[in-house]
Order: structure tokens, then sequence, then C-alpha cells
């Protein structure tokens, strides 16, 4: 709840209603004032408002003179919301998965180079095989045990590149709207119902695959 709220009310979004629906000049803000960008705030903030609900939905109310206009106004809040998640979301994700990328490929380096030295010590006889047992040095051994930890550690961490990966071509959900605004009687207020984003489960999964990708 707290995470839609947000995205609605932030900057990105209030700047894309500003400019798509040309709300310097329907606020009738005069931009010679040295204070019409909080002028501009204060005419927002009073003719677009967010309420929420005892389901824990958020209402979206928008004043304006033409009614109709206000329920478009309403809509488009919601999907602009929508598509700023979105940008906010796969960026986060990208990052993550560069990162987790970049330490994968690092690792996968160090496993390669240490299967060469134990190719290069099993034919220095470091590791023969005698009437069907393998037998081995006490340097091959050890290295061997530091290779298998190695690894383990490039296997964690390309499943964790992989997960990341899978998340970033994947879908953001998006707002189930109950309700969309439709203009009323008066033109005053045309409210938008819409529960907030079931996107927690996909905040909760990238926190926890960031997490485990910093204790690898």
């Amino acid at each position: 709840m707290g995470e839609q709220l947000e995205m609605i009310q932030s900057e990105a979004v209030q700047h894309s209603m500003i400019e798509e629906f040309n709300l310097i000049e329907r606020f009738e803000i005069d931009t010679l004032s040295p204070f019409w960008l909080e002028n501009l705030q204060k005419k927002y903030n009073s003719r677009i408002h967010f309420d929420r609900t005892i389901n824990k939905s958020i209402v979206v109310s928008v004043q304006d003179r033409d009614a109709k206009l206000a329920a478009t106004m309403a809509n488009r809040l919601v999907e602009l919301a929508d598509q700023h998640k979105n940008s906010v979301v796969k960026e986060n994700i990208r990052s993550a998965a560069h990162s987790a990328f970049e330490s994968f490929m690092d690792m996968k380096a160090i496993v390669e180079s240490m299967s060469d030295s134990l190719e290069v010590m099993r034919l220095a006889g470091e590791s023969v095989w005698n009437y069907g047992e393998e037998r081995k040095s006490s340097r091959f051994t050890h290295y061997e045990l530091q290779y298998r930890s190695e690894l383990d550690r490039y296997l964690n961490l390309k499943w964790h590149w992989e997960e990341l990966n899978d998340l970033l071509q994947a879908e953001v959900p998006s707002s189930y709207v109950v309700s969309s605004a439709i203009p009323q009687g008066k033109p005053v207020f045309p409210k938008k119902g819409l529960i907030a984003l079931i996107a927690g489960f996909l905040s909760a999964l990238i926190y926890l695959l960031i997490r485990n990708l910093n204790l690898a």
C-alpha cells in the first residue's frame, strides 16, 4: 500500500500529469511570480487527493470544472503510476542482475583456472589410477577441495543471476482497478478506486535474491 501511494505521489508522475494536461495554464499559475512553483504545487495538492479505504484500497479524487476531464485525469494518473513503478522496478532488477552477472563471470574465470591447474597436477602424476583406485597427493587433495568449494560458489552465483535475469524479462504487476473514474453530475471530485499493487511478493523476492547474493 505504501509503495503504491509513493508511486502515485512521486515527482515523476506529478511532472507527467502537469505536462500532459497543461496544468500550469489550467490552474492559472502566473509563471512570472517568484513563487510560481510553490503555487503550482499547492494547487495540484488541492485538486488531486488520495485516500485509503478500510479495505486497503486507494481512492484517487480529482477536482476540475470539467468533470469529464477530471475523470480522465484520475484514470491517467493510475496509468502513469504503473509506468513509473515498472521503470523503477526494472531499473533495480537490471542493476542487481548486472552486479550478479559480473560476480558470476569473475567466479567462472576462477573455477576454470583452478580446473586447468588440477589437470596440470594430474598430468604431473599427482593423481593417478592404479588397479581401479585413484591415488592423490596431499597437495592435489587439498587443492581439489578448494576447487569444489569455489565451484559451489560459482553455481550459486549462476543461479542468482539466472533468477534475476528471469525477473528482468517478466512483466511487473499492474494496479488492480476496482472501478474506473467516471464524470459525476457535478464538476467535482470524480473518484477512482484501486487496490494497491500486487508487487509486494515481487519486491520481497528481489530483496531476498539480492540479500542472498551479498551473503554468497
